[in-house]
């Protein structure tokens, strides 16, 4: 999950996944990971991508979008848009 000055990184099929947080707005080429001293931050984006996709972590895709096709642009489109993130 990104935005203007977030980006968050987590695994999820992983039954306790250990997301990786980048302040972009700081750290543009996203090479420190702030998970450990920003916890609220990470709730926050873990409880939103939950919200999404509607079931708690761990969970599996019932399909992933091909980032080669007109469906997965699209798609990957709908999703930023539906997540407030500007193109």
């Amino acid at each position: 999950m990104r935005d203007r000055e977030w980006a968050m990184i987590v695994n999820t099929l992983a039954p306790e996944p250990k997301p990786e947080l980048f302040h972009s707005a700081v750290d543009p080429g996203e090479t420190h990971d702030v998970a450990d001293m920003n916890p609220e931050v990470v709730g926050e984006r873990l409880s939103a991508l939950e919200n999404f996709v509607g079931q708690s972590l761990p969970f599996e895709y019932d399909e992933q979008p091909d980032n080669r096709s007109d469906f997965g642009l699209r798609t990957h489109m709908e999703i930023r848009d539906k997540l407030g993130m500007p193109l």
